[in-house]
């Protein structure tokens, strides 16, 4: 077998979910770690969790007919010479087209 040449690349976002699942709330927590700007962003739905008083950069959106809220856990844009704005955007879409991904792999 022929070894062939891959250029190997970097993502400029992560997933991150709770690897095990113990029926609590938290179990559909999901965050975007931003790899250029070191930094970590929360995704709540806010049709499913009650969540108030979130500090941090946030913004909300809608995806598939629900309500969301994005948040900085982790700001290391001014830090990075990232704009947060732009940082928060760009993990919002990411995470949306992951979350389109998703649904047609489910049966």
């Amino acid at each position: 077998m022929a070894l062939t040449h891959i250029e190997h690349t970097q993502p400029d976002f992560l997933l991150c979910e709770i690897g095990i699942k113990e029926d609590t709330p938290h179990d559909e927590r999901i965050w975007v770690y931003s790899r250029h700007s070191l930094s970590l962003i929360e995704f709540i739905n806010m049709d499913l969790v009650l969540a108030e008083d979130l500090k941090g950069y946030q913004k909300d959106f809608e995806f598939f007919g629900e309500t969301w809220k994005a948040v900085f856990v982790q700001n290391n844009c001014t830090a990075t010479g990232n704009d947060a704005a732009i940082i928060l955007n760009e993990a919002i879409q990411y995470l949306k087209e992951y979350l389109a991904w998703e649904d047609t792999q489910e049966d």
